[in-house]
C-alpha cells in the first residue's frame, strides 16, 4: 500500500501568524478588501463589510478605507477562513430560528 500522506525533510512554521501581529494586521487588510470587492461593488457596502471581516479576524477595526487599499491576492487560507466564518454565522442563526419555532 502506498501512504497518502509524503513526509518531507523540513522545518514546521504557522502559515498566517508572523511572530508580529502589526505585520500580520497591515498584510491582512489588503486581502479582505480584494475578497470584498469581488462580491460586493458599491464601496460603502464594501467598506462595512470588510470591517467587520477585518474585526472578526484581528479583535480590531482597521486604520483605512478600502477605496484607498491596493488590493493584494487573498490566500487560500484566508479564503477558508473567511468561508468558515460565514458557514458559522448562517448555521447559528438558522438554530435561532429553529429554538424559536420550538419555543412558540
Amino acid at each position: 500500500r502506498k501512504a497518502a500522506i509524503e513526509h518531507v525533510p523540513g522545518t514546521l512554521k504557522e502559515l498566517v501568524a508572523t511572530g508580529n501581529p502589526a505585520l500580520m494586521r497591515k498584510m491582512l487588510w489588503p486581502q479582505v478588501c480584494s475578497i470584498v470587492l469581488e462580491a460586493t461593488p458599491d464601496m460603502e457596502k464594501a467598506q462595512r463589510r470588510a470591517q467587520a471581516i477585518y474585526h472578526e479576524l484581528t479583535g480590531v477595526f482597521a486604520q483605512a478605507r478600502i477605496e484607498t487599499t491596493t488590493c493584494e491576492a487573498p490566500t487560500p487560507e484566508l479564503r477558508s477562513k473567511i468561508k468558515a466564518n460565514q458557514i458559522r454565522f448562517i448555521k447559528g442563526q438558522q438554530a435561532a430560528r429553529r429554538n424559536e419555532a420550538v419555543a412558540a
